[in-house]
């Protein structure tokens, strides 16, 4: 009788601060820590208890490790400001997996952390119509004032990709038989967050959600109706993706900006990167970057360095004439980074780091596919397509939500409704 009650307030607390963990980072990041804090403690009592044990886990040492590449490469810097910045908004790279590496004994209910970051989107959704509706008071233009960053409190594509995540998250619960997880409240929850999703404008996380349902629905034909119908509509979804972002406003308009910018770009690709005197679009931008980028990685295969990816790409801009996008600010940064996070380790921390990185992804991802847990599967997959066209790993917020819901699902990779009771 005495052991449960002793394990019942430390086993409440770690799951209390893993859904508080999950709400901050999706609402009031700055305050994270208050969190962290409490499952810290939690840890200690667990400890002194002996209701925790260390473990040492591959995939979280990977994280380590790749912080260690980080601190390296901070030898090399040219910008010891820049790199300090750095190292601090990627001290989550260690101390989360350090956190998870203290195992709990009792069961852990992964219900919590999901519920909190529901929670989380929902709050900062309302924060967002709040203040889409007072751009739109002031504007009276509706398709402007309730999409892109005037609906997101924080960047779009990390918005889009946390409602991807809670949404996959809401779903796994509700397919596992959690209690309370009822469709009715699923779906109401689920339609909220896809049209909060869409509103984002939020293109990568946009195509990724198009692309995982256009899966699950052709999963679901060929293993439930028949194969062959399912490679007939293998062809068709391509022909209505294109029809739909063709034809619904907003869409069309960034689908024929993108379209017409490759073209220029493939046309004549040292034509299209050379600096004009004009303004540049989001699409022509990124275009640029990742010309530069690979140019600049090319040079330095082992990477330039903690913080001096900025000062290295003001030079490759300048080298074309993007004198515009080669200006340095008062904190030595250019306005653009590579937006793209493969691009980015490479170039700052070079082909070993690189190489860490993927190697904790696909250890992640081989993780979840040993446990059936798809839920960390896409999760991988999310980060993994975000950061084609994003830097994801280079804001806090992106770092902090990554590293601790890929810590959080591959300790307890084999969870079970069973397991959660």
């Amino acid at each position: 009788m005495e052991l449960i009650k002793n394990k019942i307030p430390v086993a409440l607390s770690y799951q209390l601060s893993l859904g508080l963990i999950a709400l901050l980072i999706a609402f009031l990041p700055k305050m994270v820590v208050l969190g962290f804090m409490l499952m810290f403690a939690t840890i200690i009592f667990g400890i002194k208890n002996k209701q925790v044990k260390f473990h040492v886990d591959s995939i979280l040492l990977s994280f380590a490790l790749l912080y260690v590449a980080y601190l390296i490469g901070c030898i090399f810097t040219n910008n010891p400001d820049a790199a300090g910045k750095y190292l601090e908004y990627k001290l989550s790279f260690i101390l989360v997996p350090i956190l998870f590496s203290f195992r709990p004994k009792f069961k852990v209910n992964i219900a919590f952390p999901i519920v909190g970051l529901s929670i989380g989107i929902m709050a900062t959704s309302l924060l967002g119509i709040l203040k889409a509706l007072s751009i739109y008071s002031e504007t009276k233009i509706a398709l402007t004032s309730f999409t892109s960053s005037n609906i997101c409190m924080d960047h779009p594509s990390y918005f889009a990709a946390m409602t991807s995540v809670s949404i996959a998250g809401v779903w796994f619960l509700h397919t596992n038989r959690f209690n309370g997880f009822t469709r009715n409240w699923v779906f109401i929850y689920m339609v909220f967050a896809l049209c909060m999703l869409c509103l984002s404008y939020a293109m990568a996380g946009i195509l990724f959600l198009l692309l995982v349902t256009s899966w699950i629905i052709l999963r679901w034909v060929y293993t439930k109706i028949n194969r062959w119908f399912s490679l007939t509509l293998l062809l068709v979804f391509p022909i209505l993706l294109f029809f739909t972002v063709t034809h619904v406003s907003g869409f069309k308009d960034e689908i024929t900006n993108s379209m017409e910018a490759l073209k220029s770009y493939v046309a004549d690709p040292s034509k299209f990167v050379e600096g004009k005197n004009e303004a540049l679009s989001g699409d022509q931008v990124r275009l640029v970057m990742w010309t530069v980028s690979v140019k600049a990685w090319s040079n330095n295969p082992l990477g330039v360095g903690t913080g001096n990816v900025d000062e290295c790409l003001s030079k490759e801009l300048k080298r074309i004439g993007q004198n515009e996008l080669a200006k340095l600010g008062e904190n030595r940064e250019i306005r653009y980074n590579p937006h793209n996070q493969f691009l980015q380790i490479g170039l700052e921390i070079g082909i070993l780091g690189l190489i860490v990185f993927l190697y904790t992804m696909v250890s992640a991802i081989r993780r979840g596919l040993s446990h059936q847990n798809w839920f960390l599967i896409l999760l991988v997959s999310c980060l993994l397509f975000n950061c084609l066209f994003e830097s994801m790993l280079q804001r806090q917020t992106g770092i902090v939500f990554f590293t601790f819901w890929i810590c959080l699902l591959s300790v307890h990779s084999n969870l079970t409704p069973e397991q959660s009771e």
